[in-house]
């Protein structure tokens, strides 16, 4: 269950990534086709500016340190501050652009036009991830609490064939009582 839920989890960042990818994508044609320049078309990585390739894989890591680790491993929390620090610094690029950071618009209708289905998309699969990284945690707080289960069975096992031992021998006791 843990191993299906990581690769769900996985497939689930991974789909974020592409939609970012295209929304990027998107903007940089959008912003090409105003300066006048046309976007390279043969390769989507020569649009995608350098930062936001590495802010995604960032996240696909910083989701994989997080299935494995907890919150206040030293390496998730690197990455953590990484991550905020790249996100900090392309919303001050975004705003010297204009492009508004909460919604990633220009204010112009065809950028909201076409940007729209992928923040829906990617809000869409984030809240997805959210339930499947529960459901993982969940598991792997089971599997945690294993051994300490078994040794709490283990004990009331214990005590249960004690206190049927005695039970037996009172009873031994009362039945050569009533014989005598």
């Amino acid at each position: 269950m843990i191993e299906g839920l990581q690769l769900q989890l996985e497939r689930l960042n991974g789909s974020i990534r592409d939609r970012e990818n295209r929304r990027i994508v998107l903007q940089g044609e959008l912003s090409a086709s105003q300066t006048g320049s046309t976007p390279v078309r043969g390769s989507d990585q020569r649009t995608i500016p350098e930062e936001s390739r590495d802010l995604a894989t960032l996240k696909s890591q910083l989701a994989g340190l997080e299935a494995r680790y907890t919150p206040s491993h030293p390496d998730v929390i690197r990455l953590k501050t990484l991550i905020e620090s790249l996100e900090s610094k392309n919303r001050s690029a975004r705003r010297f652009q204009g492009i508004d950071p909460s919604t990633g618009n220009t204010g112009q209708p065809e950028i909201a036009g076409r940007d729209a289905p992928c923040r829906n998309g990617n809000q869409e699969f984030e809240v997805r991830g959210d339930r499947v990284a529960a459901q993982l945690r969940t598991y792997q707080k089971w599997v945690e609490e294993t051994p300490r289960r078994e040794q709490e069975l283990f004990a009331q096992n214990r005590d249960y064939d004690r206190l049927k031992e005695i039970h037996s021998s009172l009873l031994k006791r009362k039945l050569k009582r009533r014989l005598l």
